[in-house]
């Protein structure tokens, strides 16, 4: 298989994710903030990393 057609197949399949910081419901494909379900979860885990309130899970 080439290369192009793994991606075409990629673009049909829809694949819905939780979104890391809410939990809601969204689909991959189609979102420009994946993980995440909008810019606001975007936004606010990211200034939860940099102001270091986001610890890893051991």
């Amino acid at each position: 298989m080439s290369v192009l057609f793994i991606r075409d197949i990629m673009k049909k399949q829809i694949i819905n994710v939780f979104c890391p910081y809410c939990r809601k419901l969204t689909q991959w494909n189609l979102n420009k903030w994946r993980p995440f379900c909008s810019q606001r979860c975007q936004l606010i885990d990211l200034a939860k990393w940099t102001a270091n309130d986001r610890d890893m899970k051991k």
